[in-house]
């Protein structure tokens, strides 16, 4: 009897290594095979200010009244869900659990996209045990965004804080998630709270966390947020590091953790800038190294994410360096699904030919890389994807 899925897949990926050299349109056009994420903005409601979330402190500024998706624009911008791997719920500038139909739109999205990996970003505030065993079987990660492990330093970061309630919520949701629901917390260090990351660590396994991820700080916040940027402090960052990595292996703890952005090329000894914006969007402060000839900027995400605000407008990343009337589409008008549209498409091909937009030349958030090297990683990115494909 003849195997259909292994003769589909070997003629897709004879197709793919014919054309790998003469016609990159072909794994273009192909990508992203589900392997994307969309991030949706659902709510501009919050319960409090974070000093280093720049856009929530704007949001304020600008004296707006604040929106959320009702139940029926969440379905109308369902039908795209189906080409991507991961619905994410976040906020720009707000709770995506205060949006007062989250629990309608997260019973639709499972009805109707089984196959779909649902996360949702949390200040924590909101996620009651009450709230958590009503939603616990829609959602599969839940990733609590903590940047502090005492009450002291939680409000030096945090405007409006609910340290306890934020830290009962947590050890809630970690001791009776379901079995496949996993638990995070993003901790974005700085100076004014590294020494609290190994104090997270101790704790992660009797609070049900399962990953831990170190995230970099950009300095665009509130004042105090400047100058605090572990890069800045790269000895005390490794150390810090180190510590909470021996704590791990020395107890046996089960919790994972992981290190993203310039915090992880400070550690590998890696040249590293910190993320400061202008008045135009091009960062200041540190110098930044535009590609030369045969280079280009090592970015993944216009092959894995997409971005969504309040009104539907599409954007492939979350860099400022991105011009606010920059458009990649909106989900809630265009036929075509935004990772497939030819602003995404473009965007793609810049990256792969090191042809870019100055929005890209100017972003430091990207290392600098050579063109031939980040078109194999994407080469061999496409084709793990293709051998994941059921015909």
């Amino acid at each position: 009897m003849i195997d259909g899925h292994r003769v589909m897949m070997n003629l897709l990926q004879s197709s793919v290594k014919a054309l790998k050299k003469y016609n990159m349109d072909f794994l273009l056009y192909w990508w992203p095979l589900r392997v994307a994420s969309i991030t949706l903005d659902i709510s501009e409601v919050c319960n409090q200010v974070c000093v280093f979330c720049d856009r929530r402190i704007r949001f304020l500024e600008s004296g707006k009244k604040p929106r959320f998706w009702d139940y029926d624009t969440f379905v109308r911008a369902s039908r795209v869900f189906r080409y991507y791997s991961i619905v994410t719920f976040a906020g720009g500038c707000g709770e995506p659990l205060l949006n007062p139909y989250i629990r309608d739109i997260l019973k639709y999205l499972r009805l109707k996209n089984p196959g779909v990996k649902v996360r949702i970003l949390t200040n924590g505030v909101t996620l009651s045990p009450e709230l958590f065993d009503e939603i616990k079987d829609y959602v599969d990660i839940i990733r609590f965004s903590i940047n502090a492990f005492s009450e002291n330093v939680y409000n030096e970061l945090v405007i409006g804080s609910s340290f306890d309630r934020v830290m009962k919520n947590v050890s809630y949701v970690g001791n009776n998630k379901r079995k496949g629901l996993k638990v995070i917390v993003s901790y974005i260090g700085m100076r004014m709270n590294i020494e609290e990351f190994p104090l997270m660590v101790e704790r992660a396994d009797e609070m049900g966390i399962d990953e831990i991820h170190l995230q970099a700080l950009s300095e665009r916040g509130m004042d105090k947020v400047k100058g605090e940027s572990l890069v800045r402090y790269p000895e005390l960052l490794k150390s810090i590091w180190d510590k909470s990595r021996e704590i791990v292996e020395n107890r046996h703890l089960r919790v994972k953790l992981s290190v993203f952005d310039a915090y992880k090329a400070v550690i590998e000894g890696k040249k590293a800038d910190v993320e400061e914006v202008g008045e135009r969007g091009i960062a200041r402060g540190n110098k930044v190294v535009i590609p030369g000839d045969g280079e280009t900027r090592y970015c993944l995400a216009p092959f894995y994410s997409t971005i969504v605000d309040i009104e539907g407008n599409v954007v492939p990343c979350c860099s400022r360096t991105v011009p606010g009337d920059k458009k990649f589409g909106n989900i809630l008008y265009d036929k075509v699904p935004p990772i497939k549209n030819r602003s995404f498409y473009n965007l793609r091909r810049a990256l792969l030919t090191g042809e870019l937009p100055d929005f890209c030349k100017y972003c430091n958030r990207a290392p600098v890389t050579k063109v031939e090297s980040f078109k194999h990683e994407i080469y061999e990115r496409f084709m793990a994807s293709v051998r994941n494909i059921k015909f």
